[in-house]
């Protein structure tokens, strides 16, 4: 996995660890998903850069945890 998306994948783990504690799981997923899009915004006016797969790259830990979770209540 290219070092850039192991960077997207710790922040959104990190995100999707801490933001729950304080909204509910959609707000999380909402927040998440702003802060990845804002983030490749950021990359395409600096670096000319968007790139849609670093927005999965950061969602991706909170599905993983919500996929997790309906499993083990299931």
């Amino acid at each position: 996995m290219p070092h850039d998306k192991c960077l997207h994948f710790i922040m959104g783990f990190i995100l999707a660890l801490v933001v729950p504690h304080f909204v509910s799981d959609i707000l999380t997923l909402i927040f998440i998903f702003i802060v990845a899009l804002l983030k490749e915004i950021r990359d395409e006016i600096v670096y000319k850069g968007f790139d849609f797969k670093d927005i999965i790259f950061t969602l991706l830990p909170f599905i993983l945890i919500e996929v997790n979770k309906l499993i083990g209540n299931g």
